[in-house]
């Protein structure tokens, strides 16, 4: 699982931003590559949607599909951005009957966790509580090892993406050569890098009960 702490952020801003984020197709576009094609079908309420995916997967002449919920709740620490795969009650025969070879219908899992700080402050102006820690993982139940190992990769770039749309840029370009030499500027506790708690693992079998990715 991807973490990283933001002690100058508010947590409920922060969710807010990602909720929006990971709602608007357009952002959902750029936080991921451009081959992604992406549909919303049902809008169930403002915490509730669900949404059509289609990957297209040229090493292994394929297009990974699924249809998913995309969620948002609250915990009793803070809440969660979820998106779950939502399974056809047909078998994975069936399926490759009726959408052929080239096309694969994708169980997957994963999820934004937003929870305050231990030591957060609390904002006079607003009454709100300043500093979160965000976590990020998932699970592909299915596929084939050449697309898990471009999902593990995928990961860590929506997560740096993430953070320059949700919080701010991570690098900014001067003119210049003398800014070339200057240190980045980071404000706060931001020059903590991500830490990955658990190495995703690919193993042998692609059946549902062995997940060929896993960032848990």
């Amino acid at each position: 699982m991807f973490e990283k702490e933001f002690t100058h952020e508010t947590m409920e801003q922060l969710m807010e931003r990602t909720w929006q984020v990971s709602t608007d197709i357009k952002h959902v576009r750029k936080l991921q590559p451009s081959f992604r094609q992406m549909k919303l079908l049902q809008r169930l309420n403002d915490d509730t949607m669900v949404f059509a995916r289609n990957f297209s997967f040229p090493h292994d002449d394929t297009n990974f599909c699924s249809i998913f919920l995309l969620f948002r709740l609250e915990t009793e620490t803070g809440y969660i951005i979820g998106t779950r795969t939502l399974r056809p009650l047909c078998s994975n025969d069936v399926l490759e009957r009726v959408l052929g070879k080239k096309v694969s219908f994708v169980h997957l899992f994963y999820s934004f966790l937003f929870d305050r700080l231990p030591s957060s402050s609390t904002n006079q102006s607003d009454g709100e509580q300043s500093g979160c820690v965000v976590r990020f993982g998932g699970r592909v139940g299915n596929g084939t090892k050449m697309y898990a190992h471009t999902c593990a990769l995928d990961v860590l770039l929506v997560c740096l993406r993430w953070e320059s749309y949700c919080v701010r840029p991570l690098y900014r370009l001067s003119a210049g050569v003398e800014a070339c030499n200057e240190e980045p500027e980071f404000k706060g506790d931001d020059t903590k890098r991500y830490h990955i708690s658990d190495v995703p693992s690919i193993s042998k079998g692609e059946t549902e009960n062995q997940p060929i990715l896993s960032i848990i």
